[in-house]
């Protein structure tokens, strides 16, 4: 009894330290990515590989959602053997979806089986077309805040353990710094883009409305002046004329300053 419960014991252990280590590689494999990609494709991808070799799954998207519109936009999909109905930027309602309802909750929801009557949304009729049966869908936190969600799933109607739902909502934490990361980015340039595109027009504005050469300075009738006026200024700098010596004169005082003197001078 104490050799087969020894056993049991060690077996469990062992399974817990193989676990452990298979999400430490993963998390150390997304973070790699995380520093190498700052694009949302490339960067989803690689994880999206890094994913497949812990859990095993036949599909993979990235969901972020427009507030604005009150939808998700799919902005990265890894599906190699779908039919094209799902695909990149195609938008669906929050409402109806299982994406909606991790979405709305703030938690992973695991469905076996889908079921469009559950789930009245136009995706869900998409997934089960494609052959999914399978998924899990992981809310991307940022704090408080919802910035997407996503999914994993799979052509077999298995569901996803415990192990693996914990493992995926590790991976999504450090997913939503990235994706928010990679927004971040892209908001940048697009903004660097439509400064240039401004300034570009500012500039073709100035050249329509004035005319350079008129401008004061450049114009001919500002020269005209400047023409005219220059006979009336010296012919050498103010400077050159205070710089010029004044030669030494001796001086005598006149006959009426002689006098003057001598009638104030005491006898």
């Amino acid at each position: 009894m104490k050799s087969s419960a020894n056993t049991a014991l060690e077996s469990t252990s062992t399974e817990v330290l193989l676990h452990d280590r298979e999400l430490l590689r993963l998390l150390l494999e997304v973070n790699n990515a995380l520093v190498s990609h700052l694009k949302i494709h490339p960067l989803f991808h690689a994880i999206s590989a890094a994913i497949g070799r812990v859990v095993q799954h036949d599909y993979s998207s990235l969901c972020l959602y427009d507030e604005a519109l009150d939808e998700f936009r799919m902005h990265a999909l890894d599906f190699p053997g779908g039919k094209g109905l799902l695909h990149e930027q195609v938008v669906f309602k929050v409402a109806g979806s299982p994406a909606g309802q991790a979405f709305l909750e703030h938690k992973p929801l695991v469905v076996n089986g889908l079921d469009a009557r559950k789930y009245p949304n136009e995706v869900t009729r998409w997934l089960i077309d494609e052959g999914i049966n399978s998924a899990c869908w992981i809310p991307l936190m940022r704090g408080e805040r919802c910035i997407g969600v996503l999914c994993v799933g799979n052509r077999r109607a298995t569901t996803f353990d415990h192990d693996n739902v914990a493992l995926l909502f590790a991976v999504a934490a450090q997913v939503a710094i990235a994706v928010e990361n990679a927004l971040a980015f892209l908001e940048i340039n697009a903004l660097k883009d439509r400064l240039a595109k401004e300034k570009n027009y500012l500039e073709g504005e100035i050249r329509a409305e004035y005319n350079p050469s008129e401008i004061v300075g450049t114009s001919p009738e500002w020269r005209q002046v400047m023409s005219r006026s220059r006979p009336l200024l010296p012919p050498t700098p103010a400077c050159s004329l205070l710089e010029r010596p004044v030669p030494a004169r001796n001086w005598l005082p006149g006959p009426s300053m002689t006098a003057a003197f001598a009638a104030d001078t005491p006898s």
